[in-house]
């Protein structure tokens, strides 16, 4: 049973599920859900796996998984939550549920069939399990996701907030305080990744950057670099990436992004043949703020998935747009909210990153309930998804000429 109030979403777990050979039945919310878990007992038989959102309009998903326990509903059934936020406390309210697993959304098709493997498993062997995570997933999986890192930060603190977080999550290290002594570092060994602070004393990470691509442009290679700032100002992001960053942070690090573009590094590291450099994220493999590897390994590079979910999108973004510029409008900030969270969660199912961090802005205004600057940020948005359907639009017409893709091709 999946329960997601984005159509997206739904069509993506579905597509899924049911090429690993299970049976799948959608709901739209919580409501929806209780019901099919009260019919499914008269006919078909009770569920072996729920897979429900956390955020929902109406009941959300500890309400609905607290209102199965309470009526005693599908003992057998093991539950996993799927968000898109995660916040303080969430987790260690999952584990008093007894919820299987908890995951960060987009999910990724391999971590999301080793969590369902895991957490059947272990109810198949009637045996207690701890709550399984994307961290505990990857720790488990050891060197093959385990990325070299380079961290270049001058301030003491936020290096042994980085490098803790980075280790915890089983991957390796190296220190640095500013940009010659990243460029020092770059000349004697390729990285998995370079985390880069954009404001550093003596060389910053934006000449840093600029000095890189233009040795390697003699030398060849592409050394992927993700920029880390405190300034999340209006064209920030847009400097970055111009300089030749490939990704972008904002300070402080918050747990739930960083994993976001580690598990990019880490999938594409263990797709690479042995010996050769995977592709940036957001270099080669991007076009017009879509990460397209991201997506074509989330649909199995099935070209008629895709196009399904492009057309689902193409149908319903409209609507939500209208109903954030509503909001914003009206300065219900409540609603702002909950319409941006719905359409950055099909962006993201998209892997329409840019876009879907124009969305996360005015969800971000929403909770906060100050709509100051929202009007601009609305037309960000609306500018963004311009480029975004352009771009979709023209990967689903490669992907009808080209037929079924493989892992890593890209448009024409």
């Amino acid at each position: 049973l999946v329960v997601d109030d984005n159509r997206t979403n739904r069509r993506i777990l579905e597509g899924l599920l049911t090429s690993w050979g299970m049976k799948v039945t959608l709901t739209a919310g919580g409501e929806q859900a209780l019901e099919c878990l009260a019919a499914a007992g008269g006919h078909d038989g009770p569920f072996q796996l729920i897979l429900t959102d956390m955020h929902m309009p109406k009941m959300d998903g500890f309400g609905l998984v607290d209102e199965i326990r309470r009526s005693g509903g599908t003992p057998a059934a093991t539950i996993m939550m799927l968000t898109s936020a995660g916040y303080r406390g969430d987790a260690a309210r999952c584990a008093e549920l007894g919820i299987a697993a908890y995951l960060l959304k987009p999910v990724r098709q391999t971590e999301l069939r080793d969590a369902i493997e895991h957490a059947l498993g272990a109810r198949r062997q009637k045996r207690e399990a701890p709550m399984i995570t994307g961290n505990s997933l990857r720790q488990e999986h050891g060197e093959q996701r385990s990325l070299h890192v380079l961290l270049a930060e001058d301030n003491e603190v936020n290096q042994k907030l980085a490098a803790r977080l980075l280790e915890k999550r089983g991957h390796a290290v190296t220190v640095v305080a500013n940009g010659v002594e990243a460029l020092s570092a770059l000349e004697r060994r390729a990285y998995d990744l370079v985390l880069m602070d954009v404001q550093m004393p003596g060389m910053d990470g934006i000449e840093a950057t600029i000095e890189l691509r233009r040795r390697e442009e003699r030398g060849g290679g592409r050394q992927p670099i993700v920029a880390m700032t405190a300034f999340a100002m209006k064209g920030d992001r847009e400097r970055c990436l111009a300089a030749g960053m490939d990704g972008y942070l904002a300070k402080p690090i918050r747990a739930h992004e960083l994993d976001d573009v580690l598990d990019r590094y880490v999938a594409r590291k263990a797709a690479a043949p042995e010996g050769h450099q995977s592709p940036e994220p957001n270099g080669a493999s991007s076009e017009g703020g879509i990460d397209i590897d991201e997506l074509l390994e989330r649909v199995g590079g099935d070209p008629d998935f895709l196009a399904e979910l492009i057309d689902v999108f193409h149908r319903d973004y409209p609507q939500q747009l209208r109903e954030i510029g509503q909001a914003v409008a009206s300065g219900d900030a409540e609603s702002l909210a909950q319409r941006s969270h719905a359409l950055k969660g099909a962006l993201s199912a998209l892997s329409a990153i840019d876009a879907e961090n124009k969305a996360a802005a005015l969800e971000s205004m929403g909770r906060a309930g100050n709509l100051t600057g929202a009007e601009r940020a609305y037309g960000d948005l609306n500018e963004e998804l311009s480029r975004t359907i352009a771009s979709l639009v023209s990967l689903r017409e490669t992907a009808a000429r080209r037929g079924a893709f493989t892992r890593m091709q890209l448009p024409d």
